[in-house]
């Protein structure tokens, strides 16, 4: 809901504030500005989550996600409507941040895997609903989309019974021993990070540029272009369930190497489509890679950190994948003014390119492990039972 119900929005409220200098650039900026603020904030949000709990960040989280996203409904400077979604993207990070070490918490090794699958395709789902939603209230006002981040309010209910989660195991006090990540995965940190900030900028930059290229190019509406856009979640969310009821304990290079190549022959696919029904597969195959790196690389990080440090790292890898969101209209205007709408996703798909080659190659000189997680009977050696845990919190 950070970016993509607000994209059926964007030509409407490029005409609403169409008197403004440099709307281009600022229409785009309204979109993408909670991922600056989750960018700034996510690798302080895991401290906090580290330090003072889980349940109290998501609270404070949820609060600030309601409170500044309705802000859209009724404000009236684009500069000030920028300043709102940057408070609601403090809100966004928290959440983020907070769901992935809860669920770290609980998890290890190819079920953490499953289980953030299975969260992304949850996610897709609430995503594909809350999109169409989207689509027809911008049918009838580009501010009505913001109506749906009221729905963190309800929320806060559940969250007071939440059992209370573990802030941070002390190897001091946990009784049973836990075993070090091997140093391996600590080196490969970079890379998997630079990945992250690859896809969330690919996929930022379908979201922000194709409302423009979708209407002026091919005629498609707010509604047309929610539906489209619907699709890419659908796909997102399939793949990512994919992942979730996986048996197989597959490592992250066929993962991963799968993930790019769909958001290569997708993008592409967008950049050549000649009609509506075209763009359709080509949704698809982007929605289908995205939704199989995310939960890849957010469990490969929870996986290569000792369990008291996972909530900043997991803010750190939430910071980059935001940063990549934030900046992709900066870079991509740059290749739009000279080369067009379909050069644009042309160039897109070549970038998606060269991360399938790099994973080609680290797989080739076996610099990726070829197993995901430790045996089963590894983590049972080294997992707490959740006497334990609650015991330690």
């Amino acid at each position: 809901m950070t970016s993509a119900i607000i994209s059926p929005s964007l030509p409407g409220l490029h005409e609403a504030y169409r008197g403004e200098q440099d709307l281009d650039i600022l229409a785009k900026l309204v979109l993408t500005t909670p991922a600056l603020a989750i960018a700034c904030s996510a690798g302080w949000a895991g401290f906090m989550l580290d330090r003072w709990g889980r349940r109290p960040v998501m609270g404070m989280a949820l609060l600030l996600f309601g409170c500044a996203g309705i802000q859209g409904l009724w404000t009236q400077d684009i500069f000030s409507l920028m300043a709102m979604r940057f408070f609601f993207g403090l809100g966004v990070a928290g959440i983020m941040t907070a769901t992935a070490t809860l669920l770290a918490d609980r998890y290890e090794g190819a079920d953490l895997r499953r289980v953030l699958g299975l969260q992304a395709a949850t996610m897709g789902a609430w995503g594909i609903m809350s999109q169409v939603l989207a689509g027809w209230l911008a049918e009838y006002s580009w501010r009505g989309p913001f109506l749906l981040y009221a729905i963190a309010f309800p929320l806060l209910l559940p969250l007071y019974w939440l059992r209370r989660s573990p802030q941070h195991v002390d190897p001091l006090i946990d009784p049973i021993p836990r075993a070090a990540p091997p140093r391996s995965r600590m080196l490969l940190l970079p890379y998997f990070a630079a990945l992250a900030f690859v896809a969330m900028s690919l996929f930022s930059l379908i979201l922000v540029h194709s409302p423009f290229y979708f209407r002026h190019v091919i005629s498609i509406g707010p509604r047309g272009t929610a539906l489209l856009i619907s699709a890419l979640t659908a796909a997102s969310s399939l793949a990512s369930l994919g992942l979730a009821v996986l048996k197989r304990k597959l490592g992250p290079t066929p993962i991963l190497i799968g993930g790019f190549l769909c958001m290569t022959f997708g993008l592409l696919g967008i950049g050549l489509a000649p009609n509506k029904w075209a763009l359709i597969p080509a949704m698809v195959l982007s929605g289908a890679g995205i939704g199989s790196i995310m939960p890849c690389l957010s469990a490969w990080v929870a996986q290569s950190v000792r369990m008291q440090h996972r909530g900043r790292f997991l803010g750190l890898l939430t910071t980059i994948n935001y940063l990549g969101q934030f900046l992709s209209p900066f870079w991509s205007q740059l290749i739009l003014m000279k080369t067009g709408d379909r050069g644009l996703f042309a160039y897109a798909a070549a970038i998606a390119g060269g991360a399938v080659g790099s994973l080609f190659i680290l797989h080739f000189l076996r610099l990726i492990p070829q197993e995901e997680s430790l045996s089963s009977s590894q983590s049972a050696a080294v997992l707490p039972s959740p006497n334990d845990l609650g015991r330690v919190s």
